[in-house]
């Protein structure tokens, strides 16, 4: 599922307070705002909350110092969307959800705790990646540009695949470079692709219709 940096662009400037809100908050709100508009209509079934991805490397030298290999990742679930409705309400959310995980103090307290209750977990046995139906995840990769890191010699004609997706699971890489009819390629370096499974069927073609449907429309009725 691709987007142009322009469309990203578009989508920060309605997702409001572009000091704050960033180009990945509203990417995921626009997602959850999607889903919440098109396939899931029922209050009971909407999406409500939005487990992030979020990298901590960086923000204190005891957890994460010069040299550490291990990843220094984090998967926080936000609080319940005022209006999951609303672009600006999910966008702003998610944005909070980031400042308050990269705190100093509340991540020594989330990482000590986390080690601790993993640990006991596995020594249990109850170890189990799962999410309530009203809750999605993103697992943003788009500071890592693959294809161009290794283009073996072949510049923005690389493309990269990846497999491993999940139901409701979205996984946001750079855009792919194109191959035009002339044999030129090109590639728009801002621009993001969306890995992700929903269900086949109606609820699939119903998805793709309404984001098709705001990219013709430049997101006119998206608030």
């Amino acid at each position: 599922m691709p987007f142009s940096s322009e469309q990203l662009a578009k989508l920060r400037m309605l997702a409001g307070d572009s000091n704050e809100i960033t180009t990945h908050d509203a990417l995921c709100a626009y997602i959850i705002f999607l889903m919440n508009k098109h396939l899931l209509i029922n209050q009971d079934e909407c999406i409500r909350r939005a487990y992030i991805y979020v990298n901590y490397r960086g923000v204190t030298d005891s957890l994460t110092p010069k040299g550490y290999v291990a990843n220094a990742i984090m998967q926080p679930l936000s609080s319940d969307f005022p209006n999951p409705c609303s672009l600006s309400s999910i966008a702003k959310t998610i944005r909070q959800l980031i400042k308050i995980t990269r705190q100093e103090d509340f991540l020594k307290k989330w990482v000590t705790s986390a080690n601790v209750l993993m640990r006991q977990f596995k020594k249990d046995g109850n170890v189990n990646f799962v999410w309530d139906k009203d809750e999605v995840v993103f697992n943003s990769n788009f500071k890592y540009d693959w294809s161009n890191l290794v283009d073996f010699g072949m510049k923005n004609q690389c493309r990269f695949h990846t497999m491993g997706i999940f139901k409701y699971y979205f996984r946001i890489f750079h855009l792919n470079p194109v191959k035009l009819e002339d044999g030129n390629w090109i590639k728009d370096n801002g621009g993001v692709e969306i890995s992700f499974r929903i269900p086949q069927g109606e609820i699939k073609e119903k998805f793709l219709a309404a984001w098709q449907k705001d990219i013709q429309e430049d997101f006119l009725n998206v608030k």
